[in-house]
């Protein structure tokens, strides 16, 4: 059968990462025997008119499309144009843009099946069940559209051992993956020089995304999981195929792109002995729990190549920690920021605010974290409820989201970053302020540490004070909004001039 996947912008002014979940979906098909063309519409940013010039010339039997829930929007306009165009070929969905919310999917879009979680087993049979006139509801894992409605059919188990499932070696051939890895090589750079790291003997940095497991062992309440618990690859197996990507694409940066890497010592005291004993020279960037991190296990990683760590910190707040569901101590997240800063790694520190039980008091508390520790490359987010997650679920219950569809419309093209709804008793100009209040504490610590090094002058720090305390007056004075509002209003014009 000849396969069309396409790959969605999740946001149009982005360098998209790697497509994984597609490529594993493509790899399959590919050893099954099918013709597969990738469309990676997100990062060849063509225009809508090129898009659907590039689908009528195309010639394919069923198209497959999925991404993260900021496609929607997009996923919404191009499925129902593919129907117009071809409106007897099926439309495949899947990934957190269709599986949490199908009963919108197939009202609202083209989208004829979504494949429900794990897609490398499933879509290869539902494609063979349709080549061979079989009867698609006996395929295990599918949410199926019929009439206004849709049924689910029986649930299927997740690939026990992943290793069974092929690295998409054959699939990254399907993009062009040259271009990924130096735009995604360049932006690394970028970071490695903003953290003091520019004189790394990395060279070029030739950057790769890649995963070490599926899944997650967290409850987080701002988060929607499709594959409860975690899955990890052998070391044999990952070793495998990083050797396979060094060899061939010259990697020297791993970008492990799983919800957690760091859940096992044994495990990552066997891949970084491997790492050492293949003599494989390369950097890499993870993601841990603060819970997790102790000086034994940053040392052992940082020995191996490790140069960045990324753990969610969310709040300095216990108590928001807590109604988050995050199950660790305020205590380890200090304790996480001393060691990783001790033992010099990069850290990506994210905090999120607006949680429905945040108050004064709670944001202070996350200020006072980032005052604490210094830290000046958090990124300040707000709890934002995506689909099937328990604040999104609580804010249907509470009446927050009145019109599902309009609110995904809303958050479409975005990310957590940019204010799209209220979930707490504070007013909006106070969330905002307070997220003003986050960022620029972490700039006021990049300021304070270039003035302690000699990097940036006096004018420049005294410059930042006196506009911080213009803004602070602002706010106390009801002003705050229209400064807001301004900025805003450049951000859209920012953004609108790459729209695709």
């Amino acid at each position: 059968m000849n396969i069309l996947i396409v790959y969605p912008p999740c946001r149009e002014t982005n360098t998209p990462t790697l497509p994984l979940g597609l490529l594993y979906v493509a790899q399959s098909l590919i050893e099954s025997g099918h013709k597969v063309k990738f469309f990676d519409i997100a990062l060849e940013k063509p225009n809508r008119d090129a898009v659907l010039s590039k689908i009528r010339s195309e010639k394919f039997d069923l198209m497959i499309i999925g991404g993260i829930i900021t496609t929607y929007s997009y996923v919404k306009w191009l499925t129902n144009e593919v129907k117009k165009i071809y409106p007897h070929i099926p439309i495949l969905g899947g990934g957190y843009v269709a599986c949490p919310i199908p009963h919108i999917i197939f009202k609202n879009t083209g989208i004829d099946v979504i494949c429900n979680g794990e897609g490398d087993i499933t879509v290869k049979e539902y494609i063979s069940a349709v080549e061979l006139g079989g009867d698609i509801s006996q395929v295990p894992g599918l949410f199926i559209k019929k009439g206004a409605s849709f049924f689910a059919t029986p649930e299927r188990s997740l690939i026990k051992n992943i290793d069974d499932i092929n690295p998409p070696i054959d699939a990254y051939k399907l993009l062009d993956i040259e271009r990924y890895i130096i735009e995604q090589g360049k932006q690394t750079q970028v970071g490695l020089e903003s953290a003091g790291k520019s004189d790394s003997d990395l060279g070029e940095c030739r950057c790769f995304d890649i995963l070490s497991a599926r899944g997650c062992v967290g409850q987080c309440t701002f988060c929607y999981l499709l594959m409860k618990g975690i899955r990890k690859h052998s070391v044999s197996y990952l070793i495998k195929h990083m050797i396979y990507l060094v060899d061939n694409y010259k990697i020297n940066f791993f970008q492990f792109e799983d919800d957690l890497f760091a859940n096992n010592k044994k495990w990552v005291d066997e891949f970084c002995g491997s790492l050492k004993e293949k003599n494989l020279d390369v950097r890499f960037s993870i993601s841990s729990r603060a819970n997790i991190l102790t000086e034994e296990l940053i040392l052992k990683l940082k020995s191996a190549g490790c140069i960045h760590i990324g753990v969610g910190f969310e709040s300095g707040s216990q108590r928001i920690l807590d109604s988050m569901k995050k199950h660790v101590k305020v205590e380890n997240n200090y304790n996480a920021y001393k060691l990783l800063k001790k033992h010099d790694l990069i850290l990506g520190a994210p905090t999120i605010i607006g949680m429905p039980d945040e108050t004064h008091e709670s944001i202070k508390e996350t200020l006072k974290f980032i005052n604490d520790c210094k830290i000046d490359d958090a990124a300040n987010y707000y709890a934002t409820p995506y689909p099937n997650s328990e604040i999104y679920l609580n804010a249907l219950k509470e009446g927050l989201v009145l019109d599902e569809e309009r609110y995904l419309e809303k958050i479409s093209n975005s990310d957590a970053s940019e204010f799209k709804i209220n979930l707490t008793k504070l007013s909006d100009t106070d969330l905002k302020y307070y997220t003003w209040l986050l960022r620029d504490a972490c700039r006021k610590n990049i300021l304070q540490k270039g003035l302690n090094n000699n990097k940036i002058g006096k004018a420049a720090y005294y410059k930042f004070i006196i506009k911080h305390f213009g803004i602070k007056i602002l706010y106390h004075t009801g002003l705050f909004d229209i400064l807001w509002n301004l900025n805003n209003k450049i951000e859209i014009k920012k953004r609108n001039k790459y729209k695709i």
